[in-house]
């Protein structure tokens, strides 16, 4: 599982004792499911980050550790994590790439990647086309204010990663809520072009 630095951030500040990248694994349907395919409890979890700004976490919950930064990530950080137990590994360039990702998940035998990070990460792994399937969860609800988030953020893409619809589910809610239209996207083979 791919997460940001800000996401390991947020984590590290609500989970005092464990740092739990994906709850809810370990216990449930998810969790026979996973122990059915000889799964660890919870996936690897793979950080992206620019700055090694990361606090210690405590113990993680079920899978490795594992950050991933640009060539020129400060050394005295890269130490810091690397002392606390985490394995640091640095890309090539000064930024992590769409492909630093494909590359280290095809090292370690990853057969599936999941990111859950936000929209930077997303950026980086469609300007790299490295994005196999998208899956959006959209509820329908209008809010306001000046604060939001979009899907994607960074540069313009040139070319557009195009996408096509195979899979599309509304979930009817109690009432008065919203309901869930769960989409699957996959991206288009050359698509932008």
């Amino acid at each position: 599982m791919v997460i940001s630095g800000r996401r390991w951030r947020e984590l590290c500040r609500s989970r005092r004792r464990a740092l739990d990248h994906a709850p809810g694994l370990a216990r449930g349907d998810l969790a026979r499911w996973r122990r059915a395919r000889g799964l660890a409890p919870q996936p690897d979890c793979l950080v992206l980050s620019a700055s090694l700004d990361l606090p210690l976490p405590g113990p993680a919950v079920g899978g490795r550790l594992i950050v991933l930064a640009g060539a020129d990530a400060p050394s005295a950080r890269v130490r810091r994590l690397r002392a606390a137990g985490v394995e640091v590994r640095l890309a090539t360039r000064a930024r992590v790439r769409g492909v630093d990702v494909r590359e280290l998940a095809r090292r370690r035998g990853y057969r599936t990647v999941y990111s859950a990070a936000g929209p930077q990460v997303l950026h980086t792994l469609v300007a790299a086309r490295v994005l196999g399937r998208l899956y959006l969860t959209l509820a329908l609800r209008l809010v306001g204010g000046a604060d939001f988030d979009t899907l994607l953020h960074g540069g313009v893409l040139s070319p557009a990663a195009d996408f096509r619809l195979p899979e599309l589910h509304l979930a009817g809610a109690a009432r008065r809520r919203a309901q869930l239209l769960f989409a699957s996207l996959a991206p288009v083979p050359g698509g932008g072009e």
